[in-house]
């Protein structure tokens, strides 16, 4: 609770608007930020038995993030091997990264491998396999690193209405039977990862909207490199603007 009210010093930074409707939604960024938080390194956070699932959505904003995507994330060790199975759906476009770094340990998520959906081997009813593994494999593969710890899949609609999603799985190959039960020292461990998350993603895009201000009313093309090292996806080039 103590390192979650420091998260707090970056909606009264002196540049950010102080009047009482966007103090709220401020404050309010901060909780959703929590919830992320604590999905991601308390709820999921089994890398032997990983979970798909919506980190961001209508009601947690990270930042950033495009309200015609759909995305999932799982918690991955680089050190395994692991499955995607699915069906392509007919989304426009399709994307899974795999990365290294966390916003909550030092504001980064370096990619480690990559794989377009274009790219992707179907079968005749749409359905595929992925391995997802360091060691490289024939067929779909999506490469890791010893290092890698998560995985992040971008399903971008260009008429959501019309079109139908990817359906996804994910499993770890050489899993055990059944998860470990939860210990005191992961319970902690979870909940100052989750505090951190919310103090530095904060503090990350707060001083992204701070390096904005100078160009007021533009959308001149952001930093690629920083947006890749952040999360971002190879194939997209980024604007921002204040």
């Amino acid at each position: 609770c103590d390192a979650l009210k420091q998260a707090g010093e970056q909606i009264q930074r002196p540049e950010a608007p102080s009047d009482p409707f966007t103090r709220a939604e401020g404050y309010r960024y901060l909780s959703r930020l929590a919830r992320a938080g604590l999905e991601w390194y308390l709820e999921f956070n089994d890398p032997a038995f990983p979970v798909l699932y919506v980190p961001s959505h209508e009601t947690i904003k990270i930042g950033a993030d495009n309200p015609d995507n759909l995305y999932q994330k799982a918690v991955l060790d680089g050190r395994h091997e692991y499955r995607i199975r699915g069906r392509r759906g007919t989304v426009y476009y399709l994307s899974f990264l795999t990365s290294k770094g966390s916003y909550a340990e030092n504001s980064r998520q370096t990619e480690t491998g990559f794989l377009d959906g274009e790219q992707l081997q179907l079968e005749p009813d749409g359905s595929f396999e992925i391995i997802v593994s360091a060691r490289k494999h024939a067929g779909n593969w999506l490469p890791m690193e010893p290092e890698t710890i998560a995985l992040l899949v971008r399903q971008t609609f260009m008429d959501r209405k019309a079109e139908t999603p990817a359906e996804l799985t994910i499993e770890r190959l050489d899993r055990g039977a059944t998860p470990e039960p939860l210990t005191a020292e992961q319970l902690e461990t979870g909940l100052r990862t989750a505090a951190s998350f919310v103090n530095n993603t904060a503090r990350l895009f707060a001083d992204w909207s701070q390096s904005y201000l100078p160009r007021p009313n533009e959308l001149p093309p952001a930093d690629q490199k920083l947006c890749h090292a952040v999360g971002g996806d190879q194939n997209i080039f980024y604007y921002h603007g204040y």
